[in-house]
């Protein structure tokens, strides 16, 4: 039987966990994972803003749930609004 693969251990060492309550995949980063997440961030940061040209921050959520109203009707209607470009783009 094949064990856990090493790098499971460093992220458990560090502080990176799968979050149980969220979809696979999605991540929760104890007080040392948030450091070096930060720190990450901040030195890629650095690296962009040296690079001569406009740089922009954006955050916010990047999983949504079709399951929620508000959520599925914006969808609708971002997906409508880009058919309706590529059809306006094309004739």
């Amino acid at each position: 039987m094949v064990g856990e693969p090493r790098y499971i251990d460093y992220c458990r060492k560090f502080g990176f966990e799968w979050e149980p309550m969220s979809d696979a995949g999605h991540m929760r980063y104890g007080p040392a994972a948030t450091l070096m997440m930060e720190l990450v961030e901040d030195y890629a940061w650095k690296l962009a803003n040296e690079l001569g040209i406009p740089v922009f921050k954006i955050r916010g959520t990047n999983m949504f749930s079709r399951g929620e109203r508000l959520i599925d009707e914006h969808a609708r209607l971002l997906t409508r609004g880009c058919t309706q470009s590529r059809v306006i783009g094309t004739s």
